[in-house]
């Protein structure tokens, strides 16, 4: 029986670029939609690659966490 090693990528932003565009609260927020609906369309069966996310910065977060894990 072959194994396979779990490989993880985690890519956490600080500083999210779309809030510095001030007075477009409205555009931070759909990018963040947009966001959430492609990386919700990620399946573990699919594609092997399982994808979390912990909060977003626009929704008060202090970062963005973006975690994805291939076994």
């Amino acid at each position: 029986m072959e194994t396979r090693e779990q490989q993880d990528f985690v890519a956490v932003v600080e500083r999210c670029g779309l809030l510095a565009w001030r007075g477009e609260p409205d555009l931070t927020q759909a990018f963040c939609a947009w966001d959430a609906a492609c990386s919700g369309a990620i399946s573990a069966i699919r594609h092997g690659v399982r994808f979390e996310m912990d909060g977003r910065i626009a929704e008060g977060c202090r970062t963005c966490r973006f975690c994805f894990t291939r076994r």
